[in-house]
């Protein structure tokens, strides 16, 4: 997801050949999307944001040159349909006869005969005033995130969070096994700014806010635009969902890649609104 972005970006910065810009963009999304979606929901998310943004902020080019934005939506339904073919399993193949495929009918009666009560929205539903989910892997993680804002509140360490020496108390909590994965080795909460909270509390919290907004009262300064944000949304989102932030090498990038923008932009704009 990171390195889709970034080269994207770079794409846009330094290639002056706008079919060409346009075109790679197109086919590496839409490439990879598939396959995003199969290994991590929310990388496949934050590719999509970062596709609807890239629309939105090359908008003027796209308004003045609809020959490139039809020849875009043309590359990139190619290429997902491709790719969304080689990495899933479904049969493309058409059916003339009458009746489905018996794995459809199959599912259809499994379905039938659920008695579903609880009402959701995108998957989410409320319960004994806590927040659910329908899948369980989500349903897991907003487990692990409410249990840390009520333990820091019952604790009273809103304020400072739990510090960076031990494992997050709810991660070994007994009345919830499972939480340190199989190989008992996962201590994160997989999500940037629960860990955040939970580590250093609302003073920490606060901090982190104030950096971001920080970057982006620069970019604004310095560049008039808020171009920035094509970078910052789509990686900040993918991180409220998964433990990229918590690794080595995804951070390292994702912050060098971020000095480098707001450094760089002046010599070669990253969002050129003449174009």
């Amino acid at each position: 997801m990171l390195s889709l972005v970034i080269a994207n970006l770079l794409n846009f910065k330094y290639v002056s050949n706008k079919i060409f810009r346009f075109s790679y963009f197109g086919f590496s999304v839409s490439l990879l999307l598939p396959l995003l979606l199969f290994m991590s929901r929310g990388s496949f998310v934050s590719g999509v944001i970062f596709y609807v943004f890239s629309l939105y902020y090359f908008r003027k080019y796209f308004f003045k040159n609809l020959k490139v934005l039809i020849l875009l939506f043309i590359i990139s339904s190619i290429s997902f349909i491709v790719s969304l073919y080689n990495v899933s399993d479904i049969d493309f193949s058409f059916n003339w006869g009458n009746e489905p495929p018996p794995s459809v009918i199959e599912t259809v009666e499994e379905v039938s005969k659920k008695k579903e009560t609880r009402k959701a929205f995108l998957s989410l539903y409320i319960q004994d005033g806590r927040l659910m989910s329908k899948d369980n892997t989500t349903n897991w993680r907003l487990d692990i995130w409410q249990d840390v804002f009520e333990d820091l509140n019952n604790k009273n360490l809103i304020i400072y969070g739990y510090g960076h020496n031990e494992i997050i108390p709810v991660m070994t909590d007994p009345s919830a096994p499972g939480r340190l994965g199989r190989d008992g080795l996962n201590e994160n909460v997989h999500n940037y700014f629960v860990n955040i909270l939970a580590r250093g509390g609302l003073f920490q919290f606060i901090a982190f806010f104030a950096f971001y907004i920080s970057l982006l009262q620069i970019s604004k300064r310095k560049f008039g635009n808020y171009g920035i944000f094509l970078f910052m949304i789509p990686i900040l989102f993918n991180s409220t969902l998964d433990m990229s932030m918590e690794g080595v090498q995804y951070p390292v990038v994702y912050y060098i890649f971020l000095g480098f923008l707001i450094s760089t932009e002046d010599k070669s704009k990253l969002i050129n609104y003449e174009d």
